[in-house]
């Protein structure tokens, strides 16, 4: 059993096919690829940022979000997040576990697909409320939330007028380039950053999650804490302590095989069956193990 942040693992029932002497033999490989990870030397290297994030997201990044929430919760009755996959998922999934503070507005989520009642319904909520939006887009020009966007800042712009309106919509997107940026900067719009070094599936701890689980009341700075923690425990050199290089043999044991050249495994994941965290397995969903 391994305990870390509040979350425990217990990997016991795995015994019948992962046996504590295959563990000891494939310790030195996971221990190898753990080092290639921490030195930035494989295969997707530009893409680690990830890593760091519970350590390394700053104060005046922490604060501006922060006061960012405090005032959507302070003057809208709605927040509408607008993004696709990884842009929405974490964020979905932390907030679903947790559940918003009683003073939060009401979080909608839109851009997910090309579902034209889901995205009705989203236009129906907001159509008599006090709203903001923040969309989410590296590029701005992913059809599905480059829609949304369009049709609740339509819908933004009747009720508040175009400047107000800009007053009320958030862009999490690339720092220099792209459609949203270009749009951000003309329209005067509050912006964050997507680090460039960080993947959509990987970004929950980027403003990305930050801004819409600090909207809905979650403390981030307690999340990032957690999240911390449980890096800390990552780094572990010993293989049966880390919650993260453990449950993974299961994942990649095809690729790794067994000792004495047994038939290789494979397992992906098993649904989590509390209501509250049913939201997990489609993250898992959006990270599926590499072969």
């Amino acid at each position: 059993m391994i305990s870390c942040a509040g979350l425990s693992l217990d990997v016991s029932g795995c015994a019948a096919f992962l046996s504590p002497a295959e563990i000891d033999a494939l310790s030195p490989r996971v221990s190898a690829s753990a080092a290639q990870l921490a030195a930035g030397t494989g295969a997707g290297s530009d893409y680690l940022g990830w890593l760091d994030l519970p350590v390394a997201t700053d104060e005046a990044q922490i604060a501006a979000i922060e006061a960012a929430a405090d005032q959507a919760r302070q003057d809208s009755e709605a927040y509408v997040v607008i993004g696709i996959g990884g842009s929405y998922l974490g964020a979905q999934a932390v907030l679903t576990a947790l559940g918003p503070a009683p003073d939060a507005p009401a979080m909608l989520f839109a851009g997910t697909g090309l579902d034209a009642m889901a995205l009705g319904r989203v236009l129906a909520r907001i159509r008599d409320c006090e709203l903001r939006t923040c969309v989410i887009s590296k590029s701005g020009t992913t059809l599905e939330p480059a829609v949304a966007f369009r049709l609740v800042r339509t819908a933004m712009i009747q009720r508040y007028g175009r400047v107000q309106a800009g007053r009320r919509i958030a862009a999490v997107t690339d720092a220099s380039k792209g459609a949203l940026r270009q749009l951000a900067t003309q329209e005067g719009y509050e912006t964050y950053v997507i680090p460039d070094d960080v993947g959509g599936r990987f970004s929950v701890l980027t403003p990305v999650g930050l801004l819409p689980l600090a909207v809905a009341g979650i403390d981030i700075r307690e999340l990032l804490a957690g999240a911390a923690a449980m890096r800390e425990a990552c780094l572990s050199e010993d293989l049966r302590a880390n919650p993260a290089h453990l449950p993974n043999l299961g994942h990649h044991g095809h690729r790794l095989g067994g000792i004495n050249h047994r038939q290789p495994f494979r397992v992906m994941f098993c649904k989590p069956c509390r209501g509250a965290c049913e939201q997990r397995h489609r993250v898992f969903d959006e990270i599926p193990p590499r072969v």
